[in-house]
């Protein structure tokens, strides 16, 4: 397998479904809409990518952390 894609069916009164899939080291999202309902799915999707580049720098500065310690003991 190559590549992997996560995908959620909207569910009847719902207009907006979001997957999360890890595999082999990566984290993917899918983020599937009713057009009509959700104009602006944009706004989701630029907050989504921001909040995790914001998750990414957290995780590296704490690993970097982790790790100056780890030298310094």
């Amino acid at each position: 397998m190559r590549e992997i894609q996560p995908l959620v069916p909207l569910a009847a009164e719902h207009a907006i479904g979001v997957a999360a899939l890890s595999y082999d080291g990566s984290v993917c999202f899918g983020v599937v809409a009713d057009k009509d309902t959700v104009p602006d799915l944009d706004v989701l999707l630029d907050a989504l990518t921001a909040s995790v580049k914001e998750l990414l720098a957290a995780a590296r500065a704490d690993q970097a952390a982790h790790a100056s310690v780890r030298r310094a003991g």
